[in-house]
């Protein structure tokens, strides 16, 4: 899974036994069909993977709030990952540690209910931080974050290790200031 999210291809062995029926026109007494059970296989198959979605773009910010007591402030955006692989994943609320440009750790971004057809996908994300450096940049000029998986980013644990080694990276323009 690992692979397949962080890689531009991946490539599987797929092992396994089938049955078959195969239907015969000869003459009779020779029968109508015959069973062949328990036909093995090993074939390889490549994948085109996620490539760690490198094509992110910010559509626009939905709300930013800022509790002035705490300095907490909460951004919500509209984003659209571009999944360049051969899947559909549905991967439900996946937590991202979001750094600034200077890879700086400054809160987390969630994305509820994250489902990703291939091609374009317009999703929600929020992010919650403290960092004020963060929140000035955003407001007056614009920042570069970095989204990255780690090892509590889903209560799933399969999906925990699909995205823990994904890297986004998102450039957001000029925002309106909190209200």
């Amino acid at each position: 899974m690992a692979a397949l999210v962080s890689k531009p291809e991946h490539t599987f062995v797929l092992r396994g036994t089938f049955d078959a029926i195969v239907k015969t026109n000869a003459p009779a007494p020779v029968p109508e069909s015959v069973r062949i059970t328990g036909i093995g296989f090993k074939s390889n198959i490549t994948l085109k993977g996620c490539n760690n979605f490198p094509k992110v773009d910010y559509l626009e910010q939905v709300s930013l709030t800022l509790d002035s007591a705490t300095g907490v402030f909460t951004l919500t955006s509209l984003v659209n990952v571009d999944n360049p692989s051969q899947l559909d994943l549905t991967l439900g609320d996946v937590t991202f540690q979001t750094a600034d440009k200077n890879g700086l750790v400054v809160g987390d971004t969630v994305i509820k209910g994250m489902s990703l057809k291939m091609g374009s996908n317009q999703l929600t994300a929020i992010t919650t931080s403290s960092n004020k450096e963060l929140y000035d940049a955003l407001t007056t000029v614009g920042a570069t974050i970095t989204l990255s998986g780690t090892d509590r980013s889903s209560p799933n644990p399969f999906v925990t290790t699909g995205v823990k080694s994904v890297r986004i990276t998102i450039v957001v323009p000029k925002l309106k200031p909190a209200a």
